[in-house]
């Protein structure tokens, strides 16, 4: 064939249906595909809608509350409820008196040392120094813990041993933003059982007890017989914290099995040792509300502390992530905003669940504490769970404070878990 002859229109033809035929091929696969892809999205989500509305019954119309529905997924609202702080701590109800609840200025704070000591009539000059030395197997430490003043009394007829608690001086806290709330234990080296307990001394570091505390201790046994007393910082949701301790043999103030008369000893000031340093969980702190009139439960994530700050490549910036689980499955996660990474952090966030009260017992919240690494990623440094199913001890008594006291808010310290 020349290059001047044209080729039959026939022929033309063929090579036009061989050109297009597989772009038709192929635009029909794409189709196909793009139209089953769309079709299991369409299954999935009515497949979780029926999920949701199995647990969530319709109610009656004339009821005003808004409940979940099969086309309505739970929401998380942040915040609804009250944000709680160190200072807003005090409205909460406290087992001593209101006469007890009271704040020192720095001023009134020093007058209040100074009348202590006034009070003691302390001369160091007078002091017998060998009493006062730390012992390293017992007694305390110049660590700047802080100091506590008591005296004792032997009275051999009715082989009683009386330990007057006078006061402390200059405690320092766990947590440098908040100011101690002390209160202190007494009781003997060698009971486990008996302790003493004084009343918690609102916001001070120079407490005043001024209490005394009666053992029974017979003279056959007070040379191996020491006095502990324990000073720790009051917190209204959990365990306590131990500012420091002393452990006073009575053999030191001449108080031993040798004694043939009652022995009355001077005021004693001793240092206080600092709780032993060692590994500590992570705490978080966690509110629970049910409120059944408007079927809302609130989680409040209020604070955290003892979080690890040494690995610094870890994370700069924490926060907490919330996970609703219904019957096992998960529906939604939310987290807090992001905090800077220290040893205690305070979120303040709140999320609103609405709940009508039969779905109660089909949901459970996995409440994560992760750090934001400095390039990206993230890692979960503990973990725990409240709810219908949870796993954990505390987490199933938090829980159950909040179904027994339905409209009130039920707080809770929980021990993270890697």
């Amino acid at each position: 064939m020349t290059d001047n002859e044209v080729l039959p229109k026939s022929t033309l033809q063929t090579l036009s249906l061989s050109v297009l035929l597989p772009i038709i091929v192929a635009s029909g696969l794409l189709a196909s595909a793009f139209l089953f892809f769309f079709c299991r999205c369409i299954a999935l989500r009515r497949r979780k809608a029926r999920q949701l509305a199995e647990v969530t019954p319709s109610v009656s119309k004339t009821r005003s509350i808004s409940v979940i529905r099969a086309d309505q997924p739970i929401q998380f609202v942040v915040p609804t409820i009250p944000v709680y702080s160190e200072a807003a701590e005090d409205s909460f109800s406290e087992s001593e008196s209101s006469a007890n609840r009271y704040s020192l200025s720095d001023g009134e704070d020093h007058m209040r040392r100074k009348s202590i000591i006034d009070r003691l009539h302390i001369d160091p000059t007078e002091l017998e120094q060998a009493l006062y030395k730390a012992d390293p197997g017992r007694g305390g430490s110049d660590t700047g813990s802080g100091r506590v003043s008591f005296s004792l009394h032997y009275n051999i007829l009715c082989q009683q041993l009386c330990v007057r608690l006078n006061g402390a001086m200059d405690l320092t806290s766990n947590n440098s933003k908040h100011v101690t709330s002390p209160f202190a234990k007494v009781a003997l080296a060698s009971e486990k059982s008996l302790k003493f307990v004084t009343k918690v001394h609102k916001k001070t570091a120079n407490p005043v007890f001024n209490e005394s505390f009666v053992f029974n201790v017979t003279p056959a046994h007070l040379v191996d017989e020491a006095v502990k007393i324990t000073i720790w910082d009051y917190d209204r949701f959990s365990r306590k914290f131990l500012i420091g301790q002393i452990i006073y043999p009575l053999i030191n103030s001449g108080i031993d099995s040798q004694i043939s008369e009652d022995v009355k000893t001077n005021d004693i000031l001793c240092n206080l040792q600092p709780k032993p340093r060692g590994h500590q969980n992570v705490e978080l702190l966690l509110t629970l509300c049910y409120n059944p009139s408007t079927a809302v439960l609130t989680l409040g994530v209020l604070k955290a502390r003892i979080i690890p700050t040494e690995d610094k490549e870890r994370g700069t910036a924490v926060f907490v992530k919330v996970s609703l689980y219904v019957r096992n499955k998960l529906v939604r996660t939310k987290k807090t905003c992001s905090k800077k990474k220290t040893s205690d952090v305070e979120f303040s966030d709140s999320f609103n669940i609405q709940l009508p009260q039969s779905a109660l017992s089909n949901v459970d919240l996995v409440v994560s504490l992760c750090d934001n690494a400095a390039f990206g990623g993230k890692r979960v440094i503990g973990r725990t769970q409240v709810g219908a199913h949870c796993l954990t001890d505390q987490g199933i008594q938090h829980w159950q404070d909040m179904l027994s006291s339905p409209k009130s808010t039920s707080a809770q310290w929980h021990t993270l878990k890697g």
